[in-house]
């Protein structure tokens, strides 16, 4: 058996931040995004735009993917900074979910009230 394919190329580029809250990235892009750990300055998302090449060939498959986020000055003021405390001095349970999935990815119980730390 013999299998001829063309010579093939493609090349998309497309904006993608139309889609962004369908995929729960909502606040990212709002003025009350925290990108503190970037910038002293107040930014948010202002644009997305992913690019794909796919190159079919004699040799092979080649193909690459980018993704560029801009980002933009956000428009809120920062958000004062508070210190909160939690402590898990008393029995607890976790269950850690896949986003909107009802199956746990992972469960645990903590019977015993757990130690302090050392300091």
């Amino acid at each position: 058996m013999t299998v001829g394919l063309p010579r093939l190329a493609l090349r998309t580029r497309g904006p993608v931040t139309g889609q962004l809250p369908a995929l729960g990235v909502r606040l990212a892009t709002s003025d009350d995004a925290d990108f503190s750990g970037l910038s002293p300055e107040p930014l948010l998302v202002s644009d997305v735009i992913q690019e794909a090449v796919l190159k079919i060939a004699e040799e092979g498959v080649e193909a690459a993917a980018v993704t560029v986020v801009a980002m933009a000055p956000a428009g809120a003021a920062p958000r004062p900074q508070r210190v909160h405390h939690i402590a898990f001095d008393r029995p607890f349970g976790i269950v850690v979910l896949a986003g909107a999935d009802d199956v746990p990815l992972f469960t645990a119980w903590q019977a015993e009230t757990p130690a302090a730390p050392d300091a």
